[in-house]
């Protein structure tokens, strides 16, 4: 997917749940914007650092696994204290979301 696919794709999933939890939150400020930094860490990690510095096997490796996304928002819950979790909420979904939108493609196919 592009880079603005993932965000549009983040934002759709992101605003499906809320609105079948019947809070109906649209990302504003601080989560909107987290919600599209999550879309795109994934390929902000594995991109530069495979293409680039040669450190990774592939485009879609490190940053591209549930486990990294368990981490960094584990890591993200514990710097914060669970007090940001709306915010949390919204990069969590972003950065799922992205896993999911690369996963599409090669399963349908």
């Amino acid at each position: 997917m592009l880079p603005w696919a993932h965000a549009a794709f983040g934002y759709l999933i992101y605003h499906w749940y809320t609105a079948r939890a019947d809070t109906h939150t649209h990302p504003t400020g601080l989560s909107a914007l987290l919600l599209v930094f999550g879309t795109q860490v994934p390929d902000i990690v594995d991109k530069p650092l495979a293409w680039t510095f040669d450190v990774l096997p592939s485009g879609r490796s490190l940053g591209h696994s549930v486990f990294t996304l368990l981490l960094i928002c584990g890591l993200l819950y514990a710097l914060f204290d669970g007090a940001r979790e709306t915010e949390l909420f919204a990069f969590a979904t972003g950065y799922a979301s992205h896993l999911l939108g690369d996963g599409v493609n090669p399963t349908v196919t």
